[in-house]
């Protein structure tokens, strides 16, 4: 994964002190070496810095500390839909709740 990122990241375009993961969000974007150089601010102090949360909200990607309670349980609940509709994952997850690793019924 990192020769990969450092191949899509020539050295004179990688911004210093920014994490290679970081680099690994934006490769895909075409705009990546502009983008780089002006990271957006930190919502607490205001200073401009690169998060992977940052980065993850610029390409739409779910992040892992969300800014508010209630966007984390609109996400929450938004992936727990997708994932019970999938007929190969939702109906078993359906059908195998209450029910033992051995498949008898809890009482």
């Amino acid at each position: 994964m990192y020769r990969h990122t450092a191949a899509r990241w020539p050295a004179e375009h990688r911004a210093e002190g920014v994490s290679c993961e970081v680099h690994r969000i934006l490769e895909r974007l075409g705009d990546r070496f502009e983008l780089i150089q002006n990271p957006p601010r930190l919502p607490g102090d205001g200073r401009p810095s690169w998060t992977q949360d940052a980065a993850k909200r610029l390409v739409g990607w779910r992040v892992e500390s969300p800014q508010t309670a209630a966007q984390e349980k609109v996400e929450r609940s938004t992936t727990w839909r997708r994932t019970t509709r999938s007929p190969r994952v939702g109906r078993g997850a359906r059908l195998g709740l209450g029910r033992t690793p051995g498949g008898w019924p809890v009482t």
